[in-house]
């Protein structure tokens, strides 16, 4: 008698084990896997160390018989492409252990622990040097030019006036030739950072705009964070937590872009808090950093309610833009500088811009229009599917509250065909543009998270593989880039574009579908209760 009852028991008590083991596995993977990406990411101290002594002509050390002045930027390849590994184990670590629909201590403990790493591998970096490139020179010279009162604008790098500054901040050569083109904000920023170095020396002036960058990068997380929380995707919190892009390119690189990333990742969550002013306002301080954020107005426009609704957007970006552009100029200051050269003679890992250049100037024109418009034109349709769901959702909730109608409205904002449409926005720019580094992704790669795919994994990963430039720049001061990564970049994205357009049509097309059975089934509704009222 006891026979049947004991087995089931023993059996139960077994399962539990093994389920117990296995998360206990899993959660020393999660520990290990983290543990190395603060590892890699220390690493980079030492990689600072080594850059420099390289510029400086020291003795560089081998490994395997290989001098690293050969293989430097195969080495930063190595770091990023490591980094990218780690981050996409515990991603799958975290799509095992999250479940969206409940919450557990475990999970709850996961989250706070990526976010935790997240933070400390951006704080980690504070001190080290850069050897991605030396953009932050530029910034900061730039800025020590407005502070004397000249139009950094129009006063390039080798203006005899600057002979000795020059010589103290030590811009890149490269760029000797050519006036500033940051815009308005970025300029004050590079200014404030470097007022703190004409106290303090130039060292303090890169460490200043290196804590500002931390505060951003961590402001974009945190914002991140508060939107998969709201949004059931905490799961895929380790792909902005711990991305070598968005890690990297900010305490290493020392890139601006940290700002518009954070400008672009505001707007979102004040989009999904319903505050379109404050919407305006982010995509302006983003645009007078750089001018990437304003292609989320195409999204943001199309998906909104009402033409009201659109305007309060608009006329806020346009206001502070405005705002930014006038101060400027009402300093003496002619905010325009290089764009032009920027555009005619900078090229850098853009296959498509490469491919089209090939042609006359007339046919280049309307090839790069063409793909440009049928962009937007998706863009535009994905975008204005969400308007129409949102349309739909409003009527279906005239009986409820109105409270919980805004709320039903404000979660259902940024759902895929939108957040697909934003990130198809930032592609655009990156697509045509005629230079294409990895920094210039840092937006996209915080918009990854809230909705992941495979496409744009690929181009993340891909994109680092153009540091294969490092190795005869350091070696030799040649900055001439192989074409292998170009073709696996241009693979990468036009797997990434055809991806985007194929799901985002999938998704409004069964979506269509779907209006049209619930139109159908409230017409039905509406003659039952006709019928109803008349009996």
């Amino acid at each position: 008698m006891n026979r049947p009852i004991t087995e089931p028991k023993l059996t139960t008590l077994s399962v539990c084990k093994q389920e117990v083991l296995a998360q206990s596995s899993k959660n020393g993977l999660v520990y290990l896997n983290l543990i190395a990406v603060l590892v890699l990411t220390g690493s980079s101290h030492w990689f600072g160390q080594l850059h420099g002594e390289l510029l400086a002509g020291l003795q560089a050390p081998t490994i395997a018989g290989i001098s690293i002045n050969f293989s430097f930027g195969n080495m930063v390849i190595g770091q990023f492409t490591l980094m990218m590994l780690l981050m996409l184990a515990v991603w799958y670590c975290g799509l095992k252990t999250l479940n969206a629909n409940s919450v557990t201590k475990d999970q709850d403990s996961f989250v706070w622990l990526v976010l935790a790493v997240g933070v400390v591998a951006r704080l980690l970096l504070i001190g080290a040097d850069a050897y991605t490139s030396n953009d932050v020179d530029r910034y900061l010279f730039d800025g020590r030019i407005a502070l004397t009162g000249l139009d950094p604008y129009q006063v390039s790098h080798d203006h005899p006036a600057l002979a000795h500054l020059r010589e103290l901040w030590q811009p890149p050569a490269e760029h000797a030739k050519y006036p500033t083109l940051y815009p308005p904000l970025a300029l004050a920023i590079f200014a404030f950072a470097a007022n703190i170095g004409v106290d303090f020396g130039v060292e303090s002036a890169q460490l200043a705009w290196q804590l500002m960058l931390t505060g951003a990068s961590i402001a974009s997380l945190y914002f991140i964070y508060l939107l998969l929380k709201a949004h059931n995707k905490l799961q895929h919190l380790p792909l902005v937590a711990l991305s070598p892009i968005l890690v990297i390119e900010t305490g290493v690189g020392l890139h601006l872009d940290a700002f518009s990333t954070l400008a672009v990742v505001a707007a979102l969550y004040y989009w999904h808090r319903n505050k379109l002013s404050l919407v305006g306002i982010c995509i302006g301080l983003g645009v007078l950093c750089k001018i990437l954020p304003l292609v989320l107005l195409m999204p943001l426009v199309f998906a909104n309610f009402s033409w009201p609704r659109s305007l309060i957007i608009v006329l806020s970006a346009l206001s502070v833009i405005i705002a930014g552009y006038g101060i400027t100029l009402a300093l003496g200051f002619y905010p325009v500088g290089s764009i032009g050269v920027f555009f005619e003679k900078w090229r850098f890992a853009a296959p498509l811009f490469s491919l089209l250049n090939q042609l006359n100037p007339q046919a280049f024109v309307i090839a790069l229009t063409a793909i440009t418009t049928s962009l937007i034109v998706v863009v535009g349709l994905l975008a204005y599917s969400q308007q129409q769901l949102n349309n739909q959702q409003t009527v279906v909730n005239k009986e409820i509250t109105s409270a919980e109608n805004d709320l039903k409205t404000i979660n259902y904002l940024l759902s895929e065909p939108l957040i697909l449409a934003c990130q198809l926005a930032l592609v655009i720019p990156l697509l045509i543009s005629p230079v294409l580094f990895p920094w210039y992704l840092m937006p996209l790669a915080a918009l990854l998270a809230l909705k992941p795919n495979a496409a744009l994994i690929i181009v993340l990963g891909v994109m680092p593989l153009t540091y294969e430039v490092l190795n005869q720049f350091i070696c030799c001061q040649i900055w001439q880039p192989a074409q292998w990564p170009i073709v696996l970049l241009a693979g990468a994205y036009l797997f990434a574009l055809v991806s985007l357009i194929y799901w985002g049509i999938k998704w409004a097309n069964s979506n269509k579908a779907a209006r049209h059975y619930a139109g159908r089934d409230q017409q039905q509704i509406d003659i039952s209760l006709k019928r109803a009222s008349e009996a």
